[in-house]
């Protein structure tokens, strides 16, 4: 089983082995398991919005080259079968903008939901205690020792 763990746009996975159950039976079925799935997936990473917008940018790059192709082919060769062409490359072309701009507008949702989160920008490991004296010998020591 891997873990993951939040800390400063960093994940960390830890690999763990699980012992059998030893009684009764798991509460998951197949839905439950596709939405800790997709949770896991979605709470830490903009991948998949991503991958919306660089497979949109294929598709339209592919289409629109696809339809400069099939007008050198029909000034060349001739129509073949007349409109089918066209339309399976203005399909694809507008399909692939529609997953750039899914993905350009699943962009901005990710940001505002990192934001509405309100995880903490700095997480302290340890933290030291000094009394007032300290801070003020120390900071002394700082500023003296500079000339």
């Amino acid at each position: 089983m891997i873990y993951k763990k939040w800390n400063l746009h960093k994940i960390i996975y830890r690999l763990t082995f699980e012992q059998e159950r030893q009684h009764g039976r798991s509460s998951f079925n197949l839905k439950s398991l596709f939405n800790l799935a997709m949770s896991g997936l979605t709470g830490f990473s903009d991948l998949p919005l991503r991958v919306c917008i660089y497979l949109g940018a294929i598709l339209a790059l592919g289409a629109m080259s696809y339809g400069v192709w099939i007008i050198i082919k029909t000034l060349i060769e001739g129509i073949s079968i007349p409109g089918w062409a066209t339309l399976a490359a203005g399909m694809t072309l507008l399909g692939g903008i529609q997953l750039l701009f899914i993905g350009i507008l699943g962009e901005y949702i990710g940001r505002i939901y990192a934001e509405v989160k309100n995880r903490p920008k700095y997480i302290i490991s340890t933290e030291h205690s000094r009394t007032k004296q300290e801070h003020s010998i120390a900071h002394q020591e700082n500023t003296f020792s500079s000339f």
